[in-house]
């Protein structure tokens, strides 16, 4: 009896070590996503400079307007 739940904990324990190693794959793909998605929103701040005073269609400006606005409020350290 003993053996059989020495050999089931093993079991546990593999499965566990297997999901924390798909865990920790997933945040980390998930991680440089977002501080690529961080550092376009900060290019398009800059595109929003460069074309100040210049002529853009409504829909551009209100799509630069958006990004600039999300850009905002995210916090410092992904800027």
């Amino acid at each position: 009896m003993r053996k059989k739940a020495e050999n089931s904990l093993l079991i546990t324990l593999k499965e566990l070590a297997r999901s924390k190693a798909e865990l920790e794959q997933i945040v980390f793909i998930a991680s440089r996503d977002f501080k690529s998605l961080c550092r376009l929103f900060q290019q398009s701040g800059h595109l929003g400079n460069g074309y100040k005073g210049k002529f853009l269609d409504k829909d551009a400006w209100e799509i630069i307007g958006t990004l600039l606005t999300a850009l905002v409020g995210m916090p410092k350290t992904y800027q």
